[in-house]
């Protein structure tokens, strides 16, 4: 699977040369969250670009419940609107053999009714639970199963919390109602590094985003969009 970018330009933000921990190299769920025009769908092409430098992917399924965006031109998988086109990619994905690496991008579906009520099944919420499983190799568990990339216009109503909770990197947009901040605060290990963290972010300007990441359980790790990291923040 290959994905073309030449398209994707306007606030490009590419990954610094080294993060420690290699948030991107083993299967994991990414949340994009942000409003209409802040620049959501252009980091999600961005991480699927960085994504795709760094594995050769098996499979991939964009799932979307809006095929008309321009950026779509740029994707070289398969995109869907079809709940049933992505229940039978799950079950291919279940089936696969080991050593075999899959994505999976699920572009702000929670507002689609279709997508709402697969969303209930449990069918749907333990696929997302046991990604990592499907196509892994028990030799090297890190490098092989399923990456799941989600957006989301807000963090309310999108996603139940057990999902939440197995979240590794979080791409936050400062929202347009700032109480909404207190919903990020309650995605962080420690909330006040939260809201100072967000403040640099509304400080920054418009297309600029927080990172955070939660991939070392120890410590959450906060980027101003990739390249610069937030320290000193309690």
């Amino acid at each position: 699977m290959s994905i073309e970018h030449e398209m994707i330009i306007p606030k490009q933000k590419p990954l610094p040369k080294k993060i420690a921990d290699d948030p991107l190299g083993s299967p994991s769920m990414s949340m994009v969250v942000g409003s209409t025009g802040s620049g959501k769908s252009v980091t999600l092409m961005n991480i699927i670009m960085a994504l795709d430098k760094r594995h050769e992917f098996d499979s991939g399924l964009f799932v979307t419940s809006n095929n008309r965006d321009a950026l779509l031109e740029s994707v070289e998988m398969p995109i869907t609107t079809s709940p049933q086109e992505l229940e039978d990619w799950i079950v291919s994905v279940k089936q696969a053999k080991q050593g075999t690496k899959h994505l999976l991008v699920l572009d702000d579906i929670q507002g689609s009714k279709d997508f709402n009520i697969m969303a209930g099944r449990s069918f749907f919420t333990n696929f997302l639970l046991s990604h990592r499983h499907y196509g892994s190799d028990p030799n090297k568990p890190a490098e092989y199963g399923v990456w799941v990339l989600m957006t989301a216009q807000t963090l309310k109503n999108s996603y139940t919390p057990t999902i939440r909770d197995q979240i590794k990197q979080w791409f936050l947009f400062f929202p347009r109602k700032p109480t909404d901040v207190k919903l990020y605060e309650d995605l962080a290990q420690d909330p006040i590094a939260m809201k100072r963290a967000m403040m640099l972010v509304k400080n920054a300007g418009k297309y600029n985003f927080l990172f955070l990441n939660k991939h070392d359980i120890s410590e959450d790790r906060y980027f101003l969009n990739f390249k610069d990291e937030m320290k000193d923040l309690k």
